[in-house]
Formats: C-alpha cells, structure tokens, sequence
C-alpha cells in the first residue's frame, strides 16, 4: 500500500505547470494528502487542491490555499508561496476584493522571482496585468502582457497566448484606439477557432462586436453579439451572458428601439444583481440610465446612474464613473442645475483624460514597438540557430549518407559473393540430386532386369527339367518334380507391382503429373512411361512387358499420338523426364 502512495505523490509532483489546470479527482489527492510527509509534497498538493476547488467551492479552494501558504511559509517554500498567493488572489476577486487580490499578485510576482520564465510566473504577469488595467495603468499592464506573452510563446502554449492577445486588445480598447484593438481581437480569435475553444470565441464575438459598434456598424455588431449569446447559453457563463445582454440593448438603444433595449438592459441588470457581480450591476444599471434619459425621464435616469456611479466607486471601476458622470451631467444640464452639471462634467473630462492621455498611449506604443523589436531580434537569432543548426544536420546527413552507402555497397558485394557460393551450392546439389536420381534409376532398372532374367532362367531350366523328366527312372522322378516346384516358386510372379512401388519412392510426383496432363492414358501405357522415363531400351521394355519389340514401337507411336507429340522434334524420354 505504501508503494502505491509513493507512485502517486511522485506522479503529482512530476507533473508539469503546463497540466496544473487539469482536473483531478479530489478524492485521490485527499488520500495522498492524508498519507504523505513531506512538506513540500504536501504544498504542492494543497495547491493542486485549491485550484480544482476554484470553479465550485470558493469556501474549500480558499482553506486548501490558505493552508498551503501556511506550511509554505514555515519551511520558506517561496513557489508554494507564490502559487498559494496566486490561488487566494482569485479568491478575493470572485469575492470582488481587487484591491487585496492586488496586493496578493504582486507578493506572488516576488516569490517567484527566481523563476522569471516558468508558466506561473506567465500566469501570474497575466493576471496582475488585468489588475493595473482595470486601474487604468496601461502602461504597467502592457509591460507584464508582453512578458507573459513572451514567456507562452517560448512554451508554444496557444490558449495562454490567445488570453493575452484578447487583454492586450482590451488595453487598446480602453483607451478607445479600437484599430489596434481589433488587430489583437482578431489574432485572439483565430487563435481560439483553430482551438475550437468556445469558451474564448464567445469573449472574441462580444468583444469585436464592441468594436463594431462603436464603430457605427450595428447590424455586424448584432451579428457577433447573438453568435457570443448563443455559445454563452449552451455553458452557462452568466457573467458574459449578461454583458451580451448589455451589449445587445445598446444597438437597439442606438436604433431607438426602446423596449428592446429596456428588456436586454433588465435580463443584464438582474442576471448581475442574482450574482452579485458590482461590475455588472454598474455598467446595466448606467445602460438604463441611457435609456431613461433619451425618453427624457430624467428622475428614473439620475436614479439608474446613482446607483451605477456608486457601485463603480465601491469598486474603482474608472470607465464606469466616467459614464454614470457624463449622464448625471447631462442630467443636470436639462434640470437647469448648472452647478452640479458642471461639477459631473469636470469629474467626466478627469476621468476620460486619465484613460486617454496622450502621454500614456506614447508610452504604451513604445512598449509595444519595444517588445516587437526585441521579439524580431530574437526571431532573427533563432532564424539564425535554426539556418546553422540546419547546415550541421546537412553536412552530418550528408555524412551519414555517405557512411550508409559505404555500407550498403560493402553488404551488397558480400551478398553477392554469399550469392555467388550459394548459386554453386545449388548448382552442386542439383547436380547431386540429378546424379542421386540417376543412380536410383539404373538401380531400379537394374533390378528389374534381374528379376526378368532371374525369372527367364528360372523358366528355361523348368523347361528342360519338364521335358527331361521322362528319361529318368520312377525313383528320380519324384526328386525332378520336387526341383521343379521349388524353382517355380522361386519366380517373382508380380514384377510389376515391385516396380511401380519403388518407382514412386524415386518419382514421387511422376504419375500425379503425367495423369493431369493426359487422363486419358491406359495402364500399359503408363507403364510404358514408367520404364521410358528410366532411359530403359525397346528391347529392356519387352522383355519386361512379355512383348516383342515391334510391338513396343508402335505402342510408342500410339502413345504420341494420344498425348499430341506430333512434332518429331520433341523426345518422348526428354519429355517424361521433364514432368
């Protein structure tokens, strides 16, 4: 069991910070929580713990974190450290808490300061970056996106760079330069489609449509809009939804369509209000603002925009002061209070100047040029590695090639020589076997004579003993008779049989061909074959078969005919020694 504990502690903390996001399953890094000693184990797993908490149990990813921090910072565990910050800072933003979610960040980016390239260090760039955006100090926002950014394209890591993308276009967006806002839109898009990445296409159909609103193209706007709303719906994603919402009402306030635009306005309104997200509740509440006060129902706007101007200060939410001010301003202004029209307008123009001053956008655009000419540079120096690292792996498979050829050539000539013996290794075992054959052969053919002649002997003394049996007296007569029936018993009565049985053992094949090609041949005729295929003479032939050798030659003739060998040119014997 304890084997067992080690293989999963020591799985979980191999694993690469490009995993951390994956889900696993919290029970199995409770039990290895329980069960392991180590401190550092333990951090990293807390850690691990507090990250797959984040998404549904805020209360239980804020314990897992905190305690993490804890026993990080007993044995001075500056990672464990700065990833506990990082997780207790999401913390505090999901409770609407920048400010310490802030303070947090910026520990974390000190802890981590030893590991200015790794992916937490890209993470938490990204996300103190979204921090000194929000606080309108793009020029500290830009600066950490192209860090990170630079640290995600190192680790060819896609989904990371299309987030930075899509916050480098908000920057942009803020300080209404919506050219350079849609570029960074746009390569965030096609970042997220080549990922099929719904979640981040919604965010980018929402955001460009922003971009084409403002612009005064309404109708792609709605486009982009209604395509982000349906994605939203299908996961759930109630804060985005309710900024589509938002978004939606203000083309239809823009074509003066009143009641669309009340009715998007209020589903944005208390989708915020059921989530208690004081962004969101801002920014419908000064949208409704809008809308009363083109109706000219200017108690009902000042009351929207209020509520609106006090949220977004509870929060610093300067764009949304901004807004909530120049509709008070406005306000005002038809109620014939001066005073207080001039003082909202005041604060209007201070806050839209500190968004888009221009000293700020001159250094925002340095840093950009900045992070191009430094990324040029190092492209062209790894344009550089690749173009020498290219002419090695040239030069050392030219090499190879020539090593492998030197190789090759030298195994072919040894197979070929291998061929070559092998080519009169055959040669001398057909030349072998043919000899083999041929001997068997003659020892069959010579058998058989024997057996004929033993068997013609036999017959002429039988004869001559029969014939002279009478001249012999009754007493010799009996022992003549006796001789004769021995000899007689002495013949081999089926020569034949013999013979076709050894013949088979020799030429196994022979009658299988020969019947295959000629069915239609008798069995004198395939004896006949047989002893030709011995090489056996006409006159060897008729002594076996009893016949005279005229009598063989025209079965031959026959035989031809029969197996269409008409050309005199082809020999029988070469032709049956050929099956």
């Amino acid at each position: 069991m304890q084997q067992k504990l080690l293989i999963i502690l020591f799985v979980l903390t191999a694993l690469p910070a490009t995993l951390l996001s994956r889900q696993y399953d919290k029970d199995s890094l409770l039990h290895v929580l329980h069960t392991t000693v180590l401190p550092s184990d333990k951090i990293e797993i807390l850690n691990l713990l507090a990250d797959e908490y984040a998404a549904k149990d805020l209360a239980q990813s804020e314990n897992y974190a905190n305690q993490a921090l804890f026993l990080a910072q007993s044995i001075n565990d500056d990672h464990g450290e700065a990833i506990a910050q990082f997780h207790l800072a999401r913390v505090e933003l999901e409770k609407n808490n920048s400010d310490r979610a802030f303070q947090l960040l910026k520990m974390a980016k000190i802890g981590l300061g030893s590991q200015p390239g790794s992916e937490w260090m890209g993470r938490i760039d990204h996300r103190l970056a979204v921090e000194y955006k929000r606080r309108l100090e793009f020029k500290n926002a830009l600066s950490l996106l192209y860090d990170a950014l630079d640290i995600f394209t190192n680790l060819n890591d896609e989904q990371e760079i299309a987030e930075i993308y899509n916050t480098i276009g908000g920057v942009y967006y803020d300080q209404a330069n919506y050219d350079k806002a849609f570029e960074y839109y746009q390569n965030s898009f096609s970042i997220y489609s080549e990922l099929n990445n719904e979640r981040g296409m919604a965010a980018l159909y929402n955001n460009i449509g922003e971009i084409y609103r403002l612009s005064g193209k309404p109708e792609a706007a709605m486009n982009l809009y209604k395509k982000a709303q349906i994605i939203n719906i299908h996961l759930n994603r109630r804060h985005h939804l309710a900024v589509n919402y938002n978004n939606i009402g203000n083309i239809y306030l823009a074509l003066n369509n009143i009641d669309s635009a009340s009715y998007y306005f209020e589903l944005s309104l208390n989708i915020g209000e059921s989530i208690d997200e004081p962004q969101l509740i801002s920014s419908a509440s000064i949208s409704l603002g809008n809308l009363f006060l083109q109706k000219n129902q200017y108690a009902k706007a000042l009351n929207y925009f209020n509520r609106g101007y006090e949220v977004a200060s509870r929060q610093n939410n300067i764009i949304n002061l901004r807004d909530a001010a120049l509709g008070m301003s406005k306000i005002y202004e038809q109620k014939k209070n001066f005073e207080q029209a001039y003082n909202f307008h005041i604060q209007y123009k201070t806050l839209s100047d500190s968004i888009t001053n221009v000293q700020n956008q001159e250094k925002i655009t340095r840093i950009e040029m900045q992070y191009i000419y430094e990324r040029e540079q190092k492209i062209k120096e790894v344009r550089k590695q690749k173009t020498q690292f290219k002419n090695f792996l040239i030069a050392a498979s030219l090499f190879i090639i020539l090593i492998i050829l030197v190789l090759i050539y030298g195994r072919q000539k040894i197979k070929i020589k291998h061929s070559h013996y092998a080519a009169q290794n055959l040669q001398l075992e057909k030349s072998r076997l043919e000899e083999e054959i041929d001997f068997k052969n003659r020892e069959l053919t010579t058998k058989v004579m024997y057996m004929v002649h033993k068997n013609e002997l036999i017959n002429f003394i039988t004869q001559k003993l029969v014939r002279a049996k009478n001249n012999f007296d009754v007493k010799n007569k009996s022992q003549i008779q006796e001789i004769i029936v021995g000899l007689q018993s002495g013949i081999d009565k089926d020569i034949w049989k013999e013979f076709e049985s050894r013949f088979k053992e020799v030429h196994k094949n022979f009658y299988k061909r020969l019947m295959e090609l000629h069915p239609n041949l008798t069995e004198n005729e395939k004896k006949l074959c047989a002893f030709l295929r011995l090489n056996m003479t006409t006159k060897e032939i008729a002594a076996i078969m009893h016949q005279n050798p005229n009598s063989i030659e025209v079965a031959r003739t026959r035989m031809r005919k029969k197996m269409n060998l008409n050309n005199k040119e082809i020999n029988l014997n070469n032709y049956l020694a050929g099956l």
